[in-house]
């Protein structure tokens, strides 16, 4: 099982690092966009599509590392038990419910990525095509749903997943 967290991780810190530069890329467009406006009264032609497909990626390709991470916003709406085992199937369930609807998710976007296909769509001022955008959420999802199953099931066998070398020292939340 270690194993697989290795490659899990490995993979959501892949997703993240191109989610970070394309958030760059995001604040690079932004800048370089209101310079040339303000500046010399001459905006970046296709500015708004370079952002609008970017968002995507810098989103969903997240997903995974957050999820490894343990960097979710969390609510406990069912507090701890006194039985640990309880909150391990608890864990267990609620990571179980998450990865589901991140595979609805996938799967959503996957057939609109055929639609975009089929319809020829793009952006509007230099047509960069919808489909590969929707794949990116295709595969986000799918690698946080991976994520997800593979920690609910450690949660059912040992109690608790394996920490991620990603997760962070200090704590995110009250606990």
């Amino acid at each position: 099982m270690a194993n697989a967290f290795r490659w899990i991780d490995r993979a959501a810190a892949v997703m993240a690092a191109v989610s970070g530069m394309a958030l760059l890329l995001v604040g690079g467009v932004t800048v370089a966009d209101v310079v040339m406006r303000y500046l010399f009264l001459s905006p970046i032609l296709g500015a708004a599509d370079i952002l609008q497909i970017a968002m995507p990626v810098v989103v969903f390709l997240a997903l995974p590392f957050a999820a490894r991470a343990d960097s979710h916003i969390a609510v406990d709406l069912f507090a701890n038990l006194r039985n640990a085992r309880l909150n391990a199937i608890r864990d267990a369930l609620i990571k179980l419910a998450v990865a589901a609807m991140s595979l609805a998710l996938a799967w959503g976007a996957w057939e609109r990525a055929e639609e975009a296909a089929l319809f020829g769509e793009a952006t509007n001022m230099i047509g960069l095509p919808f489909r590969p955008f929707f794949y990116v959420i295709v595969a986000g999802c799918v690698a946080n749903a991976a994520a997800l199953i593979a920690e609910a099931a450690c949660h059912i066998a040992f109690g608790t997943p394996p920490k991620s070398p990603l997760a962070s020292t200090e704590p995110l939340r009250d606990e």
